[in-house]
C-alpha cells in the first residue's frame, strides 16, 4: 500500500503549495462525499463542487496562518482489486512551527485506471 502513502504524501504537498481548489480537485472523485468533523455531511457532484469547496477551504487555512500539514498513525487497507481504506491523523502548523489543529480522518479511494481518487472521506465526529 506504498502507492497509497504516495498519494497521501503528493495530496499533502498539494495542499502546502497552493489554494487552487481546482488543483486539490483532481484528488478526488465526482461524485464524491465528505462526512465534516461538525457532523455535516458536503456531497460534491460535479469535479467544479469539489473545487469550490475546498478553494474556500484553503482560503479558511491560510487566513488563519496554518502553512505547513503533516499527518502521522497512517494505515491503509486493500478493499478489493481497485480499492482501499487509508487513515491517518493530520497537523496543521502554524508559520512559527506551533501546531494549530490536529484531526483524525478516513478515506474510501477507487482506483480509476491507473490513479486513486478519493471517494468518500471522514472526519471523525467529535474528536
Amino acid at each position: 500500500m506504498e502507492d497509497i502513502r504516495a498519494f497521501f504524501e503528493s495530496y499533502r504537498a498539494r495542499w502546502e503549495a497552493t489554494r487552487d481548489g481546482k488543483v486539490i480537485a483532481k484528488f478526488y472523485h465526482a461524485p464524491s462525499l465528505t462526512l465534516r468533523g461538525d457532523g455535516s455531511f458536503e456531497c460534491f457532484q460535479t469535479t467544479d463542487d469539489v473545487a469550490r469547496f475546498f478553494h474556500a477551504t484553503a482560503d479558511t487555512y491560510h487566513r488563519q496562518g496554518l502553512n505547513r500539514i503533516a499527518f502521522k498513525d497512517f494505515s491503509a487497507s486493500p478493499l478489493g482489486a481497485r480499492s482501499a481504506f487509508a487513515t491517518m491523523t493530520w497537523q496543521a502548523f502554524k508559520a512559527d512551527g506551533s501546531l494549530a489543529r490536529e484531526w483524525r480522518q478516513s478515506y474510501n479511494l477507487v482506483r480509476f485506471g491507473d490513479a486513486w481518487e478519493i471517494v468518500l472521506s471522514t472526519f471523525y465526529v467529535g474528536a
